[in-house]
């Protein structure tokens, strides 16, 4: 419920305000200080509306009030909300119209943003345009910026009365998880009382966070403000997800309790000598308040907040089935008056969404709640460990070939990991969305110390890494090395070793074509998907995408292996590593059913160095050589030498490269035959050869020169780059 409240009410409100008035925790802790408490003695309604089957448009319609009309005052309100996003999974671009009995106005309210020039622009407008009591009726509009580190800003009343020009600017900066930030907002519209040398028109802030997938949602924050220069704010925020299994006695399947804690609390206290007067009681306008919330899996929902006037409790559940709704209950006592009052809610999410999920059984809810609520005091008792997406369950009802197919996915999940490669380019609105992913791809877990292995070619150009775990997780990424030749790049997250599982590393060696073969990935994004198929070639080859460099001893499967899925585990049926998922024969770009995979015994080798030293030191000859065509056309098998520089091993021993005479004629170089004894006749054979040996090794080649065949020895040296 959380979750899924949060983001929809976050994503609307960050495209209208300012990062200043969302960041710093504040969005987070509004939503732990306000959702479903309910004013005492009042109710809220919300439905969620799908007039036409388009996932751009929603209307959404609240009705609320109090229980009883005794004051003049007091109304129901009745308000609705017309709504097209652009994209379904991206607020930036969106169109709403917005109107309440409260307020006669039809208000219009717009975002539109452009990546090219990264920055947005938004803007409430009233319509139709009435003479107004106050200049915020008359609209707002504003413009934006942001960079990796950076987000600046200002909004304008386009229509203000005369002689008034309300407005605002605002400076963010972020810095890995420090964030500062200023803000510029007169409290009266009056020119005089806009000057900029006016502190108090002035805010300013810092705060250091951990987010988990939003900074809008972090999993901690610690934050201090100083408010119009005349208001010190404090604030600390805590979000933890912790996970149980427990056996359900009621049927023979075991049950995964989810519980989500959060904990906030903000101190407020005046800087300078004004004490002013709340309520007409004596109580200083410095104050405070603390709250907590329990989720158990989604479906129920306790919490409570403590402040200087007043408590409150809430009670919350939402309903297994669908059309889902939630209802909630909240009671609030007023120390003043030592008076208790109630309220409730109900909030539906799409009426006409249609129920196709089984509804749980009466004994099985009650089970369910039973569990959460019994496990919830072992919380405090005992070591909770860390959330767990995954847990491993025996299915029922399938055959032993399916079973076994089933706990492999399960057992092996946890070791997959999502890469999301991130670009400059920034969202003009939101900062979590600052660093856009230009690619993603699939990695693995390699050891307990926070290793992760993937493809060269996900992380290839990348400004910034990220790493997404099973448990939805995610961490920055440091690049520990690559191969760029081999497609082999290995990553370092600073992940708790509890939360780490490395995956069983097996042998390629004695692979067979026709045995099973299961690929675990994210293809397109998706979630965790496993494919399966079959061994369908060993020792293929093909060309690095990045240096075009062979590989050799490649494995060819037809389970399907889309965008998304590369750096991905190929496994075997006990469900061991054999293989990289790294390639697909399809001129679509789509599974076509010819995939590829790096050999694990390549990968190991590479890996281990990359470790130890960061880098792969790989032997070279020093040569540059024809292609494969031209020498054929000679009609002679090996490799042409066309270049060896003096200072490179080839040239040291005395290679002879192609060139012309004098006179322009072409005198041909040595062509390589041999080395060591083992037959030459393309560029992959030497490449081959050279990845069995190792830097410094004293190798024979035997070389074909005018019409007689010499051998040379020369001593293989690393590549320049890599020495």
């Amino acid at each position: 419920m959380r979750q899924r409240n949060l983001k929809r009410t976050t994503e609307i409100a960050r495209t209208l305000e300012s990062p200043y008035n969302i960041f710093f925790g504040k969005q987070a802790l509004k939503c732990l200080f306000q959702d479903y408490f309910e004013d005492a003695r009042h109710f809220s309604t919300m439905f969620m509306l799908k007039p036409i089957d388009d996932p751009h448009v929603d209307i959404v319609a609240t009705v609320a009030g109090p229980f009883d009309l005794k004051f003049d005052e007091e109304k129901i309100i009745y308000k609705a909300l017309f709504r097209w996003q652009s994209d379904v999974g991206d607020p930036r671009t969106f169109m709403e119209l917005f109107v309440s009995n409260s307020d006669p106005v039809l208000q219009m309210r717009s975002s539109a943003y452009c990546p090219i020039y990264r920055c947005g622009a938004f803007f409430i407008l009233p319509l139709p345009l009435q003479k107004r009591e106050t200049a915020e009726d008359y609209g707002t509009m504003g413009l934006r910026y942001d960079s990796k580190q950076l987000s600046a800003g200002v909004t304008v009343m386009p229509f203000a009365i005369k002689h008034e020009l309300a407005k605002s600017a605002w400076l963010v900066s972020k810095l890995g998880s420090l964030t500062f930030g200023v803000q510029y907002e007169p409290q009266h519209c009056n020119l005089g009382d806009m000057k900029h040398n006016n502190l108090s028109n002035w805010s300013c802030a810092i705060g250091y966070g951990v987010e988990s997938s939003s900074p809008l949602s972090p999993s901690f924050n610690f934050s201090f403000e100083i408010a119009k220069c005349s208001q010190f704010i404090a604030s600390f925020y805590q979000h933890l997800i912790v996970q149980r299994k427990v056996q359900n006695p009621l049927e023979d399947d075991d049950k995964v309790i989810t519980n989500y804690l959060d904990f906030g609390i903000e101190l407020q206290t005046r800087m300078d000598d004004t004490k002013t007067v709340i309520s007409n009681n004596n109580i200083s306008d410095s104050t405070f308040q603390v709250a907590a919330s329990w989720q158990l899996n989604k479906n129920f929902l306790f919490k409570g907040k403590v402040g200087p006037l007043s408590s409150s409790m809430a009670l919350a559940f939402k309903s297994w089935w669908k059309p889902a709704f939630t209802f909630n209950i909240s009671a609030t006592r007023n120390h003043i008056s030592g008076a208790t009052g109630y309220g409730f809610g109900l909030r539906v999410e799409n009426i006409r969404e249609a129920s196709n999920c089984v509804r749980p059984s009466a004994l099985d809810s009650i089970f369910l709640l039973c569990a959460s609520l019994a496990l919830s005091f072992s919380f405090f008792l005992t070591d909770v460990g860390p959330a767990s997406a995954f847990v491993v369950t025996t299915p029922r009802k399938l055959q032993s070939d399916e079973l076994a197919t089933v706990r492999l996915f399960q057992e092996n999940t946890p070791s997959v990991v999502y890469i999301t490669n991130l670009a400059v380019r920034q969202d003009a609105f939101t900062l979590d969305v600052l660093e856009v992913p230009q690619g993603s791809g699939s990695g693995f877990v390699w050891d307990k110390d926070g290793h992760i292995v993937t493809n060269y070619h996900v992380i290839r150009g990348a400004s910034d890494l990220k790493v997404t775990l099973a448990d939805q997780s995610t961490y920055d990424a440091k690049v520990v090395g690559f191969d760029q030749d081999k497609d082999v790049a290995v990553l370092h997250v600073d992940a708790p070793k509890d939360k780490l599982r490395p995956i069983p590393i097996g042998i390629s060696a004695d692979l067979l074509v026709g045995q099973k073969v299961f690929a675990i990935g994210n293809p397109f994004g998706l979630d965790h998907t496993l494919t399966t198929g079959v061994i369908s070639g060993l020792r293929r080859e093909i060309s690095s995408a990045a240096t075009g460099r062979p590989i050799q001893d490649v494995i060819q499967t037809d389970a399907a292996i889309n965008p998304g899925n590369s750096g991905g585990p190929l496994l075997d049926s006990s469900g061991n590593l054999i293989g990289i998922n790294t390639a697909i024969y399809s001129p679509s770009g789509a599974s076509s059913g010819v995939g590829f995979s790096i050999p694990v015994d390549t990968v190991g080798g590479i890996v281990d160095q990359l470790v130890k030293y960061g880098k792969v030191t790989r032997p070279i000859l020093g040569i540059k050589f024809a292609p494969d065509q031209s020498v054929e056309q000679l009609g002679v098998s090996g490799v042409l030498v066309l270049d060896a520089p003096a200072n490179g091993p080839a040239g040291k021993a005395g290679l002879l490269p192609t060139k012309r005479d004098a006179y322009g004629r072409l005198i041909l170089g040595d062509i390589i035959t041999s080395v060591n004894g083992k037959k030459v006749t393309s560029g992959s054979d030497l490449y081959r050869i050279l990845d069995q040996c190792k830097v410094g090794d004293e190798v024979t080649v035997e070389v074909l020169r005018g019409d007689h065949k010499e051998k040379i020895s020369v001593i293989l040296e690393p590549k320049p780059d890599e020495s």
